[in-house]
């Protein structure tokens, strides 16, 4: 399905999202469509494994590295500078890509039969709340998307962390399940 572009909604270790090859032109603007989402916000990625990584980021720095070996698998996106072939409807023309390696084994395991990174955004309408609970996707999405994988309800609560690990310490762009915190000691344990 996603490797003929199609466009699916999958269950994740907080919310379902809607998944997609970031590099199908069509099914990411799609996404947007499917979302009433603004053209030009970031949308964020999953990958199934560590080997992945390097399709989508362009360098992994030890900041990063500190995170991915304690928060990963987890509920933590990682912002990188993004590969060259990364297409500005996936990184809104910040040349940078939100990755992150999932808590979630269904969520990594579709990753790995797709072969490569997919789309991660929360399946929900734009300014709507995440949705846990896959009767509700189907109501809201059935006809939307090529494919509902039902997973159960989710454990919901806060979304992922999003954050960029700069040298000068780390940029919070939205805070969730791991905390400020857990982060900062983190990252001061290698000082």
């Amino acid at each position: 399905m996603l490797s003929t572009g199609g466009v699916i909604i999958y269950p994740t270790e907080t919310l379902y999202g809607i998944g997609a090859d970031p590099f199908s032109g069509s099914a990411v603007d799609r996404i947007f469509k499917i979302k009433g989402r603004e053209m030009g916000v970031p949308i964020p990625l999953i990958i199934g494994s560590l080997g992945m990584l390097g399709k989508v980021a362009g360098e992994v720095p030890e900041e990063a590295e500190l995170l991915m070996k304690n928060f990963w698998p987890g509920p933590l996106t990682i912002i990188f500078r993004a590969v060259k072939s990364m297409p500005e409807s996936v990184h809104g023309g910040t040349g940078k890509v939100g990755v992150r390696l999932p808590g979630s084994e269904p969520a990594r395991k579709l990753s790995i039969a797709f072969g490569g990174p997919v789309t991660a955004t929360s399946a929900n309408v734009s300014g709507e709340p995440g949705i846990s609970d896959p009767d509700v996707v189907r109501k809201k999405f059935m006809n939307r998307v090529d494919m509902i994988i039902d997973g159960g309800i989710t454990a919901g609560g806060a979304p992922s962390t999003v954050v960029e690990p700069l040298r000068s310490g780390p940029v919070f762009i939205r805070k969730g399940a791991v905390t400020e915190e857990e982060i900062r000691l983190c990252l001061e344990r290698r000082r």
